[in-house]
């Protein structure tokens, strides 16, 4: 893997409702550090998008669309992962009808794989980004394991959701191997006001082994490690992405 931490930019999504945000958002974490980032959480103009990107000298890794959009209109998710210079076309979620049984469940395979066949052109990979639920059993076979083993996706792995369905982030990842495209660094700690639940927290603050996250990312295939965190709580997101930036360098990221 590329020691090169970036940014989910779903953690600042509240921040980049208009072009002129967005480029406040992208002078932010230049001066944080950051050089490369995933667009998600925003529906702004590609290309007005990229000439931002571009002036901040920040990269993107990997993008965040709708499965309907991989489905109906495959084009569209080539010209705007093409447009950002994005090779990683990101499923963000799979819709909740498709996760209802072992039919439905297929129907999402057949989808998908017949997407990847319009979209992957030695440019481009398309990869599913997991939460819990994919590790919900249908007949007896989780859905993730169903989607390892008659998908052709690759995988945007996120440690925070894996924790939280019982398994070793480092041990999924492994297991991922020449399938671990991208990899989420989002860290799990107790919640101080409820000491028995978990939430997010910034990278390295929380409970997660990261060395033994790192060590598996570098025994397989993934690019890169971005640091999302969904919800910050009171505090600001960018002190959160400063935070888990300066936890990250520590552990010879760049």
């Amino acid at each position: 893997m590329e020691k090169l931490i970036g940014a989910q930019l779903f953690t600042v999504r509240d921040y980049m409702d208009t072009i002129e945000n967005f480029e406040k958002t992208c002078q932010k974490l230049a001066e944080i550090g950051y050089k490369i980032v995933q667009v998600s959480g925003t529906g702004l103009d590609a290309r007005a998008m990229r000439e931002v990107l571009d002036r901040y000298d920040i990269r993107v890794g990997a993008t965040h669309q709708g499965f309907d959009t991989f489905v109906n209109e495959p084009e569209k998710v080539i010209e705007y992962n093409k447009t950002l210079g994005s090779p990683v076309c990101g499923i963000g979620i799979m819709p909740e009808p498709y996760r209802q049984n072992a039919d439905t469940l297929s129907d999402f395979i057949e989808k998908a794989n017949c997407a990847i066949e319009k979209i992957e052109d030695g440019e481009l990979i398309v990869a599913y980004h997991n939460h819990a639920f994919e590790f919900l059993k249908r007949d007896g076979v989780t859905i993730m394991d169903r989607l390892m083993k008659e998908s052709n996706l690759s995988y945007i792995i996120d440690t925070y959701w894996l924790q939280v369905a019982g398994l070793n982030p480092a041990t999924h990842i492994r297991k991922a191997g020449d399938k671990a495209g991208i990899v989420h660094f989002k860290d799990v700690c107790v919640d101080p006001e409820k000491p028995t639940l978990s939430r997010m927290c910034e990278v390295g603050e929380g409970n997660l082994d990261w060395d033994e996250i790192i060590k598996a990312c570098d025994d397989s295939a993934a690019r890169w490690a971005f640091v999302e965190q969904d919800w910050c709580f009171d505090k600001d997101p960018f002190e959160c992405l400063k935070t888990s930036y300066g936890n990250m360098t520590k552990k010879g990221f760049c």
